[in-house]
């Protein structure tokens, strides 16, 4: 006898459909393990300023402080992160959390990067929303402000990317 195993499913559900707000001139990325990117195209060569988003499962109940906590090691695991700034906040309509720094990244220099995480428990399994925010540091003038706009803008959507009223929205 067998049974029939899906995904969708009870067992396994879909991650939270999620967007931003692109400015103009701001495209689409196609970037491996994320769920969303977008980026400011710039010269051949140049380093491409980009927030991109990862949703990961991991099963039973993740606490948030936990996930922050596997986030902050990750930075402070590197030997020239300079944090800028960490705080509690809201992400994704949900408790949250955001981390800011430099680091030396091969090929590129050094780079802003911040990262606004948060947890949502579905079921059997949470998922982790991490989004992270990336730009050359001699952009971080420029592009700091951006950057953290588009991170601020990381909301739930419908199955069509539609955005979900608010009600809908602490639901997802």
């Amino acid at each position: 006898m067998s049974q029939f195993v899906s995904y969708p499913s009870a067992a396994f559900p879909a991650p939270p459909a999620l967007g931003v707000d692109a400015p103009d001139g701001w495209s689409a990325l196609v970037v491996e393990n994320t769920v969303l990117a977008v980026g400011l195209p710039g010269e051949p060569g140049s380093f491409t300023p980009n927030v991109c988003v990862s949703v990961s499962r991991v099963p039973g109940i993740r606490s948030l402080d936990q996930s922050v906590e596997s986030v902050v090691n990750g930075y402070e695991a590197l030997a020239d992160f300079a944090e800028i700034g960490r705080k509690s906040r809201e992400v994704f309509d949900r408790p949250g959390f955001r981390i800011e720094g430099s680091f030396g990244m091969p090929g590129v220099g050094t780079v802003y990067q911040a990262a606004h995480l948060t947890v949502v428990p579905q079921g059997t399994v949470t998922h982790v929303i991490n989004a992270v925010a990336t730009c050359a540091a001699a952009q971080a003038a420029e592009l700091v402000p951006v950057l953290r706009a588009i991170l601020d803008s990381l909301r739930a959507v419908d199955e069509n990317g539609a955005e979900l009223a608010a009600e809908e929205t602490a639901r997802a």
